[in-house]
């Protein structure tokens, strides 16, 4: 892994910065770069006037982008030489860059993304589903990731700041204030609440698929069985029941170790990070799927659907995942911090 990773934290939140000032730039050049608006209409684009951001324009969105992005590249650069004298102040920027580009910004279609990949991939060979990938992967959806790579960035800009504000150890944070115990039982409290919320949504899924019209009138069923829209509804959930599957993983021996029954990889220890980014990546674009629900800018759903229950999903596979991440990793190689008290 990336060893020198806090003392680049820094210099990587205020490139990104710099870079999205310049994009700003193209904007008031009238360059076909701007992500939102009208203009940025496409397949997975929900395009709800409730949301502020489909509602701006280049213009107005601009000096904003330049603005900030400037300021974040100022900022940066001090968090990444140790500047003490506005200790918390960046410390405050950072963390709200961090929120507004991770969570609030993003308009949602990073998870639907994910969601359909997996079918977009396996199908590829066989020419389904039948849309031009060209049109699905436009700039506007991109532009989702490219929020969420600055958000991951600032995150742990930030982290690393006010760890050396406090005098901690930057790449572990000093000593330990949970037991193994204690993270084993808050990790599978949230493991299986993360598991237990994708797995309400797949079984109204799969009962569509079934005919049944489970939270739907009859002729909504009907109508999305007879455009086939049903089966992508089946698909999403086919894979939401093995991500939970894979969540469940974060607080049970089988996610430490291979199960003996994998060809080759059996018996052996699960790396670390493999097992953790992606569960980061889910978390992120989950909890920024569950802050649109809550504003009411991503879908709109009622208390009796399992999809009002996504904010809590974010939420708990954040936390399974730190509580792994904590106990599975080792002693610290700058501090010697032993890994669990």
């Amino acid at each position: 892994m990336f060893k020198r990773w806090p003392e680049a934290a820094g210099y990587a939140a205020a490139t990104w910065s710099a870079g999205y000032a310049l994009l700003g730039v193209t904007w008031l050049l009238g360059w076909n770069t701007f992500p939102w608006g009208r203009a940025a209409e496409d397949p997975l684009d929900p395009g709800d006037d409730r949301d502020f951001l489909v509602l701006l324009q280049a213009a107005d969105a601009a000096p904003a982008a330049i603005a900030l992005g400037a300021a974040g590249a100022v900022a940066g650069l001090a968090m990444a030489r140790g500047f003490t004298y506005a200790r918390r102040p960046l410390a405050g920027f950072g963390a709200a860059a961090a929120v507004l580009l991770a969570v609030i910004a993003p308009d949602g279609r990073a998870l639907t993304v994910l969601g359909y990949l997996p079918m977009l991939i396996g199908g590829l060979p066989f020419g389904w589903p039948p849309v031009d990938l060209g049109e699905v992967f436009t700039w506007s959806l991109c532009h989702q990731f490219v929020l969420l790579t600055g958000g991951l960035l600032w995150g742990l800009a930030t982290l690393v700041h006010v760890r050396r504000g406090r005098g901690a150890c930057a790449h572990c944070g000093g000593a330990a204030r949970w037991t193994g115990a204690q993270l084993l039982r808050w990790g599978r409290i949230a493991a299986y609440t993360g598991a237990a919320i994708p797995l309400l949504y797949a079984v109204t899924r799969w009962a569509w698929g079934l005919g049944l019209a489970v939270g739907i009138g009859a002729t909504e069923l009907a109508a999305m069985h007879e455009s086939g829209l049903v089966w992508a509804g089946v698909g999403l959930a086919t894979f939401g029941a093995v991500g939970a599957a894979l969540t469940l993983g974060l607080a049970h021996r089988w996610g430490e170790v291979f199960p003996r029954w994998i060809p080759v990889l059996g018996g052996r220890t699960v790396p670390v990070w493999p097992a953790v980014a992606p569960a980061a990546l889910v978390t992120m674009v989950l909890v920024n799927a569950g802050w649109r629900i809550l504003v009411g800018a991503f879908v709109t759903v009622d208390p009796s659907n399992p999809m009002a229950l996504w904010p809590l999903w974010g939420l708990a596979v954040g936390v399974a995942t730190v509580a792994y991440w904590l106990r599975r990793r080792k002693e610290c190689l700058q501090c010697a911090r032993p890994a669990l008290i």
